[in-house]
Formats: C-alpha cells, sequence, structure tokens
C-alpha cells in the first residue's frame, strides 16, 4: 500500500532551531556571517532560523514572480529541467508518471512536459497543497530546495514518493568557496533559507538511487 504523504513542512508553523544540520543531522557547525551556519560533515549553509519570514510574506513574495507560460524569460530559464527530464534514458517513457515539487503558483513546468509527453502532477504547499497518496517514476524539485526549512524531513519525504528505481531531478544555485552570503543575491532572498555546494549534492546522491543535478 502506498503511504499517503502530506507535504508542507517548509512553510512557517513554528521557529525550527537548528541545533545540528537540518540535512545531515551532524552536530559540528560553524557561524559564517551573523546569520548564516554552515554544517563542516555535508557543507550545507542556512540561515539563521530569526531570519525566516511568515507565510504570507513569501506567499507575497512569489506571486510578484512572472513564471508564466507566456513568459518566454520563464520558460528559457526551465529549458534545462526540461532538456534533462526529456533526455534522461528512460525505458518505457510513455508509461512514465511524475511530480513538481513546489510548482509555484503556476503549473508550467507540467505542462512544457506535457508537449513533450510526459504526465506530470504538481504540488506546492501554499499554491497547489494536496494529499500525494501515490508513487512517482520521477520527481522535479526545480529552484526549490532553497526554501525548505528542514531539507531533510523534506527529502526524506521525496524519496518516500519515489518508486524504488525513481529519479529525482534537482535544480538550485550553488554556493562558491569563500562566498559572502550578505553580499550574494540569492541568499538575500528573503524566502531562501538553506543553501548547497558540490558536497552538500554529492551528500544528497548518496542518499538517492538516481539524482539528476542541474546546476542553477
Amino acid at each position: 500500500m502506498t503511504q499517503i504523504i502530506r507535504l508542507d513542512s517548509w512553510l512557517m508553523q513554528e521557529i525550527v532551531k537548528h541545533d545540528h544540520c537540518p540535512l545531515c543531522d551532524s552536530s559540528d557547525k560553524n557561524q559564517l556571517e551573523t546569520d548564516y551556519w554552515r554544517c563542516t560533515c555535508c557543507q550545507l549553509v542556512w540561515k539563521d532560523p530569526s531570519q525566516y519570514i511568515d507565510d504570507e510574506s513569501a506567499r507575497s513574495r512569489y506571486l510578484t514572480h512572472n513564471n508564466h507560460i507566456d513568459s518566454p524569460g520563464y520558460v528559457q530559464f526551465l529549458s534545462a529541467m526540461i532538456e534533462a527530464v526529456r533526455t534522461y534514458p528512460w525505458i518505457n517513457p510513455s508509461s512514465l508518471k511524475g511530480l513538481d515539487y513546489g510548482c509555484g503558483p503556476t503549473n508550467v513546468m507540467s505542462q512544457l512536459l506535457l508537449k513533450h509527453s510526459f504526465l506530470v502532477d504538481d504540488y506546492d504547499p501554499i499554491f497547489f497543497n494536496q494529499t500525494l497518496a501515490k508513487q512517482y517514476d520521477f520527481i522535479i524539485c526545480h529552484e526549490v530546495c532553497e526554501h525548505f526549512q528542514n531539507p531533510n524531513h523534506d527529502f526524506m519525504a521525496i524519496k518516500e514518493l519515489l518508486k524504488p528505481n525513481g529519479v529525482l531531478f534537482l535544480r538550485t544555485r550553488l554556493y562558491q568557496p569563500n562566498q559572502v552570503f550578505s553580499q550574494w543575491s540569492y541568499a538575500r532572498d528573503k524566502t531562501h533559507i538553506c543553501f548547497y555546494n558540490e558536497t552538500t549534492i554529492n551528500w544528497l546522491k548518496s542518499q538517492f538511487k538516481n539524482l539528476v543535478f542541474v546546476n542553477g
């Protein structure tokens, strides 16, 4: 029987205090800047919970994005992920079912993939919140994992939603060595909480049988 999972963990329910890394659970961390912490194990960087914004502020921020199918810039932005899914060496692509995890206020990704004959469900904790009661051949997490307050919880929920040989397609922007987070536009987005580098992505790959990373 497929487990029924409700996915709403990156909504602001209460302030989460991270005494351990919110991804790998290591207790080894150091403070990078006033409001940033880094795990010395998986290298995840996260904002101090005092900097989180509430759900309504986050919703308002998301609605300012021009994420529509008639926006050429946004469609181009999605094209790298579309190509990754389209060119993956599937055995029987016509039978696949996917999930866009964190699709935002519009379901452009699933509309574009449908043009390539991929059927994709939409999920978002704010705009497409629903109980998911099946497993998928692939899950897309496109510019979403930086919003996770509790990334370990979310990635494990994603893992449970994947079939045994399912594929996670992941995209986010990686931070660079000696990154100054207070000056990085990606970190200054108030809805962005967690930041990843190559070591972090490799740690995630160790947790998933099939993970395809698309560099943001």
